[in-house]
């Protein structure tokens, strides 16, 4: 009885394989449509939130590979991505910080933004940096 057990448990993995398989090929190209896309943010240090304690966190999405995408531990099976890309900020202090190795979750990307506004944002925040340069 043991080994038509551990047999039909080996089945059932199997079956569960090829399952998660089949849906990761069937949202893969959903996820591949954010490759490229901007995103931002509001951002804080602060627990009791203060408006002008906000600024913007800006994201863009780089890379989405299949092994980006994962099954959620719900109740009902939700598929889901990571992601590869790169964010920058300027902080309500005006320290700018940038991350050039962006790993994150597409549900949590923030808002939808035009690659005009994303690049205005960085512009922006470059110009702070060349002031900076200039003031030496």
């Amino acid at each position: 009885m043991k080994n038509k057990k551990e047999e039909l448990q080996k089945q059932l993995d199997e079956i569960k394989k090829q399952e998660e398989k089949e849906l990761v090929d069937k949202h893969y190209p959903e996820f591949k449509k954010f490759e490229g896309k901007c995103f931002k943010m509001r951002n804080n240090y602060s627990l009791p939130e203060v408006p002008s304690d906000y600024w913007w966190l800006y994201k863009k999405v780089v890379k989405i590979k299949k092994e980006d995408i994962y099954f959620s531990n719900c109740k009902t099976l939700k598929v889901l991505s990571y992601y590869d890309g790169y964010s920058f900020q300027t902080d309500k202090h005006g320290r700018i910080t940038i991350n050039k190795n962006e790993q994150g979750y597409i549900h949590g990307l923030g808002e939808e933004i035009t690659e005009k506004e994303f690049n205005d944002a960085w512009d922006k925040m470059i110009v702070c940096l060349e002031k900076l340069k200039g003031s030496n």
